[in-house]
């Protein structure tokens, strides 16, 4: 038998009463509810079973250590934006650069020493240049195991990535009790031993343990595992770590977990909102999003998670303020706010 999937646009009043208990709540009543996108008034009596609660954020804020990749050059601009939006929400947050006072005038260094404080001094790191990503983030995990040991999650972002890290906390806050523990979360791609740099990834513990256990040094084993791209590296040296993991070890690890939601929509954007939305109008330069994503690829509506955590390439002047203002300024003119301003 089929049945109707389309929208349901005329639809202004909806009523459901179930007297059982059900736990198809998430899977039933939410889609029908998403088709009525004009809905005024609302009526729902459903005993619910077994459906996950709604996580404390504040309870797992504490173990969540975010460090942003950037350089001194976009600190005013993208580093701005990310310190006066996001910044705040994580339980830790550092930018990764080097600093070299002698290159900015007396205004420009006034400016820096704002950021001084969560500026993270990594005395391994290389000089800034693209072609020393790698190592700038190799530098920086082995830096984080070893000083700043007492967070369970580290969140690796660039500066253009916005992130809405109480969707992530809940995030990782469910998949605390997952069996086999992955060690890395994010964007998937095909080969399924990495995620996406840009859009933003999350090693756990257990992941910086397996990473410093086997790259302490930059020994034949690491060159084995290092190429260009960043986060490429950061998946390959996991791999790596899991061959040459003791069993006893390994057998209760794995190593990318699953970040789409129940309908199987991306919490993880690798680009911003409008390619991911409208598809990339430049393929030349984007059409890997075609085929390199571990999962079918969807645009439009669908291409966003109810719980998204992460958009990638946002213009720091313009997306990354409008969407923060989006998410925690502007509240919807409902019925108890009418009341309020009456």
């Amino acid at each position: 038998m089929e049945f109707n999937s389309n929208d349901l646009p005329n639809l202004k009043c909806f009523s459901l009463q179930y007297e059982s208990l059900t736990d198809e709540y998430d899977n039933q009543v939410v889609p029908l509810l998403r088709r009525m996108r004009n809905l005024e008034d609302l009526t729902l009596y459903i005993q619910i079973h077994k459906r996950n609660r709604l996580v404390d954020v504040d309870k797992y804020r504490s173990r969540l250590f975010c460090f942003v990749l950037t350089n001194e050059e976009n600190l005013e601009t993208r580093g701005r934006a990310a310190y006066e939006t996001w910044r705040n929400r994580c339980g830790r947050f550092v930018f990764v650069t080097r600093l070299n006072s002698s290159k900015h005038s007396e205004k420009e260094n006034h400016f820096l020493e704002k950021f001084r404080s969560i500026i993270e001094h990594i005395p391994t790191l290389p000089d800034e240049h693209y072609s020393h990503l790698t190592d700038k983030v190799y530098a920086s995990l082995l830096y984080f195991y070893k000083n700043h040991p007492d967070y369970d999650w580290c969140l690796k972002a660039d500066d253009d990535t916005y992130i809405i890290v109480e969707n992530l906390l809940r995030f990782l806050a469910s998949t605390i009790k997952r069996y086999p523990k992955p060690v890395l979360y994010g964007y998937r791609f095909r080969e399924d031993y990495y995620a996406s740099g840009g859009a933003g990834y999350v090693s756990t513990r257990q992941g910086l343990e397996l990473f410093a256990s086997y790259y302490i040094n930059k020994n034949s084993t690491y060159s084995q595992c290092t190429v260009i791209m960043e986060d490429m590296m950061v998946g390959k040296c996991l791999k790596k770590a899991f061959e040459l993991a003791p069993t006893q070890i390994a057998k209760h690890l794995t190593l990318v977990g699953e970040t789409i939601d129940q309908q199987g929509r991306e919490r993880f954007h690798p680009f911003n909102f409008p390619v991911h939305f409208n598809g990339p109008s430049n393929t030349t330069k984007r059409e890997w999003i075609y085929f390199r994503p571990f999962h079918h690829n969807i645009f439009d509506y669908e291409a966003f998670s109810e719980t998204t955590i992460s958009f990638h390439h946002t213009q720091p002047n313009d997306d990354m303020y409008q969407i923060h203002s989006l998410i925690y300024d502007i509240r919807q003119f409902d019925k108890q706010v009418c009341l309020s301003h009456l």
